[in-house]
């Protein structure tokens, strides 16, 4: 009787406290609403079209009659089954990997670079796209990320690597250069898509062959890594093949970048007749000092673009500072001699950067908004040199 009276009690006071609606209990939350009436309607539309598709923002095809990727599902599968044969892969391991019939094919979808300035933009009322092929539930999704577990380890053993703007700070930061140096920064063109699928089987083999690994299955990965590149996609209802490019979807395409431009740095930095300082590269973004005349730099721009086909780069300079990533560096004079600055930085911030981090009505748990303030205060403090670099961020 006790234990049912509880139990009485606490339906009565659950009822109390929230109320019924279509049969469902609804949680009586005690706050405001910081959307209007207006706004939720209109969210609520959105949420409910299915010919809208919203993504977040940015910073070569054939078009096929039916897919190709329910054909690949067997071929992924005999690869993964042989994996299994030669001890390479558990049976726990295989079904994660395998691929199924209700897989979906990969989509098409451009991420729009509003961080670009307007008067760059190819429209008017348009910014420039980077274009994504969806990887996420396709039938090589998983297989991606364990191609990418074994690739991902050996495509950052170059000089040139950067793991984060930290890491390029703690390399860069008081360094010591020539007075009458250049800081330059270079922009890869459209890496993704115009790197060549044969070369990029090519490298990753050669990759492969010099750091060997008994554990690893190189020529498993390299057959999967073909099946999956020479793929296909859809777009507004129609099947497409990519015949060059690696899709920028897949988790793999970063560690087969740092692959496909590994000769470029190695001439980069060794292959001319001047060689530049502090070379390093982020994906396609470059970064080094040039201790040439800026008519040899330009000549130096013209041998980059002469080494892989395809690959073309951009090149800027200036004297006094440069941004990289999400960082500006500069020279200020150094102290000890009269002929050399030393390098410093501070924290770069786009042009089009609203500050926009989380609205203080957001529903998000309290202490997140201390997280958020606390995040940017440690980043500005580890990117910049002088205090009032930091106070200035």
């Amino acid at each position: 009787m006790v234990q049912k009276l509880l139990r009485l009690s606490a339906t009565e006071s659950t009822l109390k406290n929230n109320k019924i609606l279509h049969n469902k209990l609804l949680a009586i939350r005690h706050h405001r609403n910081n959307l209007t009436e207006e706004e939720a309607k209109a969210l609520e539309k959105l949420s409910n079209d299915n010919d809208i598709i919203i993504k977040p923002e940015d910073k070569g095809g054939a078009k096929l009659s039916e897919p190709l990727y329910k054909g690949n599902i067997p071929q992924i599968n005999d690869v993964l089954e042989s994996m299994k044969s030669d001890a390479f892969i558990s049976t726990k391991q295989l079904h994660f990997l395998l691929a199924k019939n209700t897989d979906r094919a990969r989509t098409f979808y451009m991420l729009p670079k509003i961080h670009k300035p307007r008067e760059k933009w190819p429209q008017p009322d348009m910014p420039e796209g980077r274009p994504i092929v969806s990887d996420y539930g396709s039938e090589s999704y998983n297989v991606s990320k364990y191609i990418d577990s074994w690739i991902r380890p050996i495509s950052i053993r170059h000089p040139s690597y950067l793991k984060d703007t930290y890491d390029f700070v703690s390399k860069i930061r008081g360094q010591k250069i020539p007075k009458n140096a250049l800081l330059v920064t270079g922009d890869v063109s459209a890496l993704y898509t115009n790197m060549h699928i044969d070369r990029t089987l090519q490298v990753t083999k050669s990759a492969l062959a010099k750091y060997r690994d008994p554990q690893r299955p190189d020529k498993y990965i390299l057959r999967l890594l073909e099946i999956t590149l020479r793929n296909n996609f859809t777009f507004n209802g129609e099947y497409f093949q990519q015949i060059c490019g690696t899709a920028m979807g897949k988790s793999y395409a970063p560690g087969l970048a740092d692959l496909y431009l590994k000769e470029f740095d190695e001439k980069a930095t060794n292959g001319y007749k001047i060689k530049p300082l502090f070379y390093y590269r982020f994906l396609d973004d470059i970064h080094f000092i040039w201790i040439g005349t800026t008519e040899e730099l330009q000549e130096f721009e013209t041998y980059l673009n002469s080494l892989i086909s395809g690959i073309k780069i951009t090149l800027n300079y200036s004297y006094e500072s440069v941004d990289f990533l999400d960082t500006t560096i500069y020279k200020t004079p150094d102290p000890s001699s009269d002929d050399h600055d030393t390098l410093c930085t501070r924290v770069f911030f786009k042009q089009t950067d609203t500050h926009q981090l989380l609205h203080k009505n957001s529903f998000h748990p309290r202490h997140t908004f201390t997280g958020v303030l606390k995040a940017q205060l440690l980043r500005f403090k580890r990117i910049s040199t002088s205090f009032s670099d930091y106070n200035n961020a």
